[in-house]
């Protein structure tokens, strides 16, 4: 069953998962799919215009709907990270790590502790005020997923290294800037291809759980033997665009059947 409290032990288990990115800043659209078959979401703070409000109010609703929501921040900042955590996100998604050393910068200051993130107790994460210090740090430790995107021809020689840093939980394949890193336009380029086998080989090593992004359902038979624990399928706009292209393409033929 999926629920926020058991998203951290269903990642890190290797359980077989779901999500979708949402693109549109709007709770609407996460309270709509926390009614969905979809495992988790992720709010696409990177690419989408996601204000600290937006982000926070669709947490919100994530939370109402019980559906874990990782939010994938700009870039490797600790402000950014600190503020997703603080607002409740299930976890973070940190794209462009590249090496072992910008995973452990990423994983230092995804936690608490030296170095690492800030504490406040008024956050809705550490329950508004209804938590004390020791029970907060001990609930999101075991709670928190970091996840290090790797999308850069740079990381993928250091995929192991990356995806064994301590705090790290696992590694999540960006095929498009990949490709593009390679040098290619073609995700299915044999060069691209030999890649994405090599970071996902790469993971496994370190026993940490790997995904990637898929465009359309059937994209993940050709990943099959990769191994992987997670995918994150289209977004929300795509499922509305191919809903409705779907729609029109069936009422048009019925029609014009007659």
């Amino acid at each position: 069953m999926r629920t926020i409290a058991n998203f951290a032990t269903r990642f890190r288990s290797g359980d077989f998962i779901i999500g979708t990115f949402v693109k549109t800043p709007d709770p609407a659209i996460v309270e709509v799919l926390a009614r969905s078959a979809i495992d988790f979401v992720v709010l696409d703070a990177e690419h989408a215009p996601f204000s600290r409000r937006d982000l926070d109010l669709c947490l919100l609703a994530a939370r109402e709907g019980n559906l874990p929501a990782l939010v994938r921040v700009t870039h490797s900042d600790p402000v950014s990270i600190q503020q997703a955590l603080d607002q409740g996100a299930a976890g973070v998604v940190v794209p462009h790590v590249r090496t072992p050393q910008e995973a452990q910068h990423v994983a230092r200051i995804s936690h608490f502790g030296s170095g690492g993130r800030g504490f406040a107790g008024s956050t809705r994460a550490a329950d508004y005020t209804r938590r004390d210090i020791r029970a907060h740090l001990d609930a999101t430790a075991s709670s928190v997923v970091v996840v290090a995107q790797i999308e850069d021809a740079e990381a993928v020689e250091h995929s192991e290294g990356i995806a064994g840093t301590a705090g790290i939980d696992g590694v999540f394949i960006g095929p498009v800037d990949l490709c593009i890193s390679l040098g290619k336009t073609d995700v299915s380029d044999v060069t691209v291809q030999a890649a994405i086998s090599a970071v996902a080989r790469g993971v496994k090593i370190a026993r940490k759980s790997v995904g990637i992004f898929v465009g359309k359902s059937s994209d993940v038979e050709s990943y099959r033997n990769f191994e992987l624990n997670f995918v994150l399928v289209r977004s929300d706009q795509s499922f509305v665009l191919n809903g409705a292209d779907a729609a029109c393409i069936e009422i048009r033929k019925t029609v014009s059947a007659t």
